[in-house]
C-alpha cells in the first residue's frame, strides 16, 4: 500500500491528474473528500454573509419565505462549521431553518 500526502493543487485539471495516478479505494477517495473540502472553504471565503453563499453555491437548500432567507436543514450538518472556521469573525449563532 503506498502513502499519500495531500496536497493543495491549483485546478481542478491538477487534480485529477493525479487523482488518476490513485488506485481505486480508501486514498483515492480521501483525496477527493479533501478536495472537495478545499473548494467548497475556496468559495465560502468570497462571501460575508452566508444566506448569499447558500444562495449562489446550492439555490437547492435556500427559500425566501415572507420576504427573509431561510436555509435548509441539510446545510448545517454541512456547511455551518467550515463556514464558522473561515469566517472567524462572522461565525453563524442563529440560523433560519426550513425542512425538506
Amino acid at each position: 500500500m503506498t502513502e499519500w500526502n495531500s496536497v493543495d493543487f491549483l485546478d481542478d485539471q491538477e487534480f485529477n491528474a493525479f487523482v488518476d495516478t490513485i488506485e481505486d479505494g480508501d486514498e483515492k477517495e480521501t483525496e477527493i473528500k479533501l478536495h472537495s473540502k478545499r473548494l467548497l472553504i475556496n468559495e465560502m471565503k468570497k462571501y460575508s454573509n452566508f444566506y448569499n453563499f447558500v444562495e449562489r453555491y446550492s439555490p437547492k437548500d435556500l427559500s425566501v419565505i415572507n420576504g427573509k432567507k431561510f436555509v435548509s436543514q441539510r446545510v448545517i450538518c454541512q456547511h455551518v462549521t467550515h463556514w464558522n472556521e473561515t469566517h472567524p469573525k462572522n461565525k453563524i449563532k442563529n440560523l433560519r431553518v426550513f425542512f425538506l
